[in-house]
Formats: C-alpha cells, structure tokens, sequence
C-alpha cells in the first residue's frame, strides 16, 4: 500500500511537519522537560537525558522512514512561532488500508486542545489524501488524557483486543477506536476546516473534489 502522506500540515493553530535536523535541540529539551508524564505510556522517554546529537541521527532515521512509507513521523509545531509543542504522526498497521495515529504533548503545552487539533487534521488527511479506510487510535486502559482525544473527535471504541501496550512496568491491552470516511460528514469532523498540505517540494496539495 503507497500512502499520500503530506510532509507539512497546517491547521489554525499548528504545523505538523517531518522533523529537520534543526529541531534536535528544541526536542531534546522538550522531552527532558516532559519524562514525568510521558514515561508512564513511553518507553522512549524512560531512558538517560536526551541529548541533540542523538535526536540528530534519529531525525535523520525517521525522515528516511518517512520517504519509504514504513512509518510517518512528525513534529507538532505552533505555527505562530513555530515552538515545538510534541510530536504525533502515522503508523501503517497490519491492515493494508489501516492508519494508527500517535500523539505526545510537551510539558508546557498540555491542556491548550493541540493533540485533538493534531489528531483531527491527521484524519482528515488520512481519508481525504492517504486513502485510508480505517483511522485509529490506540491507549493503555488508565490514559483517560489519550482516551478523551478520540472520543472528542467522534471515534468509536472497539471491543476486540488490537495488542499490548505500556502502563508502567506492565505490559496491558491497548484500547482502540477506529473512524471510518463517513465520520468527515459528522460532526464534530464535519466542522472543523480541512488542513492544508504540502508535498516534499513545499508544492500545496489539492483535495479530492
């Protein structure tokens, strides 16, 4: 499956782009200032002090994964001055037509509505430009902060086990909810502005009529 993922989006508020070597730095700092409240559901950010010259290499890792279409890594961005506020991004399932969203927030950008802003853009773009058929977004039982992403965004939760997660220690089964194309024609998707998107080359991207 060749997904049409743009490399740059911008909703009202924010940008969500490929990440440039630029932003090791601001990065680094950001998930440092972060670990109390991500290293609960993120492994990655249990680790020793963040250091710029490995997100450097890691920048350059995730920018080839995204140019093959194994995994679509992006920064989320203000795009008032262009601050980085967390990270979020595609990851292709076993599904041929399946797009998981993922979603980090910096510390001194929680409860501002960003991630469900970043969220409803990327589904947008995953119907409207990637032609995905199922959308989902996926949380260890206790992250009542993930969960409220998708239930604002009119996502419907699923019975069926998808696969382990992290809380803690512990290894748990993930809870997922899945959107469908018709859920761009309900609200609340149905209100909020279809995102602009740019190619590799800056090009914008037109929609589908």
């Amino acid at each position: 499956m060749t997904w049409r993922v743009p490399y740059r989006i911008e909703t009202e508020r924010l940008v969500l782009r490929v990440y440039e070597v630029d932003d090791a730095e601001p990065l680094a700092a950001a998930v440092n200032a972060s670990r109390a409240h991500l290293s609960r559901y993120l492994p990655w950010a249990r680790g020793p002090e963040d250091l710029a010259s490995a997100r450097r290499a890691w920048i350059k890792s995730t920018r080839n994964e995204f140019d093959s279409g194994d995994e679509y890594t992006m920064g989320i961005f203000a795009r008032e001055d262009g601050r980085l506020l967390g990270g979020t991004g595609f990851h292709p399932r076993t599904e041929p037509t399946r797009l998981d969203i993922g979603y980090w927030i910096a510390a001194d950008a929680r409860g501002k509505g960003y991630v469900t802003e970043a969220a409803a853009a990327l589904t947008w773009v995953a119907f409207g430009l990637a032609n995905a058929r199922i959308v989902s977004i996926a949380h260890a039982p206790t992250n009542s902060t993930s969960a409220a992403v998708p239930q604002r965004l009119g996502f419907v939760r699923q019975d069926e086990p998808i696969g382990p997660c992290t809380d803690g220690a512990d290894s748990v089964e993930a809870v997922v909810w899945f959107a469908g194309p018709e859920m761009l024609a309900r609200e609340p998707l149905a209100s909020i502005p279809r995102p602009r998107a740019f190619d590799a080359a800056g090009r914008e991207m037109e929609w589908p009529a």
